[in-house]
């Protein structure tokens, strides 16, 4: 059974595209997009993190070490992800 998230843009009210997150952060961040991947993998890290239900505090504290620098970085973009969006968390599974 998956676990699944999604993050509501706190603007507009309503489900994001998560590429179009990751150009949005991308352009905040002034870097430039990869073709491929996300964002200092920021999907398969802080992603998989609210997919198994974890809000952006634990997120947060569990990046809390200022001298990693890869820390730092998630550290980064969890505080701008909820700035801008919350997140919803749900798994699914077929019926038996």
């Amino acid at each position: 059974m998956p676990n699944c998230f999604q993050l509501i843009d706190k603007a507009a009210g309503k489900p994001a595209v998560f590429a179009q997150i990751d150009d949005r952060m991308c352009a905040d961040f002034n870097v430039v997009p990869h073709a491929n991947n996300y964002y200092c993998s920021w999907y398969d890290i802080i992603g998989f993190k609210l997919a198994l239900g974890w809000d952006f505090d634990r997120i947060e504290a569990d990046h809390a070490d200022p001298s990693d620098e890869f820390d730092v970085r998630i550290l980064r973009i969890t505080k701008w992800l909820r700035e801008r969006y919350e997140s919803a968390a749900w798994y699914e599974r077929k019926g038996m």
